[in-house]
């Protein structure tokens, strides 16, 4: 059975691929050939990382991580 997530990069544009059940966030970096250093990981608005499981109809958000002191 595959499913259908969405990636977002910020700054960038959505994308949407279709993977195998149980899939997780590296295997969708992977496919779009992208690399998660130095961005943060949201999957559906929750903070995730590169093992996270995916299901259908899951939204990956890759966010630039602010460098500097805050």
């Amino acid at each position: 059975m595959s499913i259908m997530v969405k990636l977002t990069q910020v700054p960038g544009a959505t994308q949407e691929f279709g993977l195998e059940s149980g899939a997780t966030v590296s295997s969708l970096l992977e496919l779009a050939g992208k690399d998660a250093g130095n961005y943060a990981i949201r999957v559906n608005g929750s903070p995730a990382n590169t093992s996270t499981v995916l299901g259908d109809g899951a939204t990956v958000l890759l966010s630039k991580n602010a460098v500097g002191n805050s």
